[in-house]
């Protein structure tokens, strides 16, 4: 029995993105019912021998002409998969099309295994099909391989197909070609994506965060520190540690480290320490803190003999500043000139 909803209800749960019938202007009804066998037990891939077309919608809207005119069932193939990795829907996952015939009556397939029979040789009753819009000779990109491969394994994780089906190409039925030369190469590929996904679940975990910090001995370490207590601190507001972090290395990088003095090196520690005691005392949290921190920054700015350098000291510390967090008690006269003794004891002023 036809049921539209359900099959759409069970791919977006698995998280599947496609585009449905109604948006790329389906001429034809897919409400009626033709019978078919759900789950479906094998997967099959076509080519529509189409001009590739730019306006994907009107693409999807000549395959559906064609199958309409030959079989008078609607579009043939249950999906589409474009060059760009757009998916679009086709015949519903629950109502038979019109796209493979098992003309030679094989059994099992002797390329890509798993089994072929059907009803009368009928892979439309148990098989489903997703088709290239295109031409022979057109590409078949990585992103088209990539969205057969979600399509089929949210099919597979949501029950509409069973667990272990196959890939096949056209050709393993019938005395054609489709779905082209560079189509049927790629379904050992199609297939080892489809399993990954199947395992996995269609969304990708996050990658891992890239470590970019200057690699010099402790001056990455204490800069990062730094900047994580500052943007990770209690209070009105907070920004991802990401946002000052890719500031410093920006304002503050390899070659800059190299030229600058050693005094100015052992100052990242001790702002490092003074912004953790500012981040875990979320009572006394204040942008007075933070703002005197930023303004031994543009004093370290004045230590660098070279300009290019002090100028990106500064602006650090008009980074600095500017995400300070706002409350009304600003740190006392007192707090700033402890921190200024804490600066001093670390970096004293040279003796004339």
């Amino acid at each position: 029995m036809t049921d539209i909803a359900g099959e759409r209800r069970k791919l977006a749960d698995q998280g599947l993105d496609i585009v449905r019938r109604d948006a790329w202007g389906a001429r034809e009804s897919y409400a009626s019912d033709r019978a078919c066998e759900v789950p479906a037990r094998a997967l099959f891939l076509h080519i529509s021998v189409t001009t590739l077309r730019a306006d994907e919608a009107a693409g999807m809207r000549e395959i559906e002409a064609i199958g309409q005119a030959r079989f008078g069932v609607g579009i043939s193939y249950n999906a589409a998969s474009f060059p760009s990795g757009r998916l679009y829907e086709g015949q519903p996952l629950t109502r038979r099309g019109a796209h493979t015939l098992n003309n030679f009556e094989r059994s099992t397939c002797p390329t890509h295994g798993g089994s072929l029979t059907a009803p009368s040789w009928n892979n439309n009753v148990n098989a489903r099909a997703l088709v290239l819009p295109q031409d022979v000779d057109d590409p078949v990109t990585d992103d088209q391989v990539d969205a057969a491969a979600r399509w089929a394994a949210a099919q597979i994780r949501s029950g509409l197909v069973v667990q272990g089906a196959r890939w096949h190409g056209h050709r393993c039925v019938t005395a054609k070609d489709c779905p082209g030369s560079d189509g049927y190469h790629r379904i050992p590929e199609l297939q080892q994506l489809t399993d990954h996904y199947v395992a996995v679940g269609l969304t990708p975990p996050p990658p891992p965060p890239e470590d970019t910090m200057p690699n010099l001995p402790f001056v990455g370490v204490a800069a990062n520190q730094t900047v994580a207590y500052l943007v990770t601190s209690a209070g009105k507001r907070r920004i991802p540690s990401t946002t000052l972090r890719d500031q410093l290395i920006q304002y503050l990088d390899c070659e800059s480290f190299t030229n600058m003095p050693s005094g100015v090196l052992n100052m990242f520690p001790t702002l490092g320490l003074d912004a953790a005691n500012v981040a875990v005392d979320a009572a006394t949290q204040n942008s007075g803190k933070l703002d005197a921190i930023a303004a031994q920054l543009t004093a370290l700015a004045a230590d660098v003999a070279d300009d290019a350098t002090a100028a990106k000291l500064a602006e650090l510390s008009t980074a600095v500043a500017a995400v300070a967090v706002e409350v009304d008690d600003d740190a006392t006269s007192d707090e700033v000139a402890d921190l200024r003794a804490l600066v001093e004891a670390t970096h004293p002023p040279e003796t004339p």
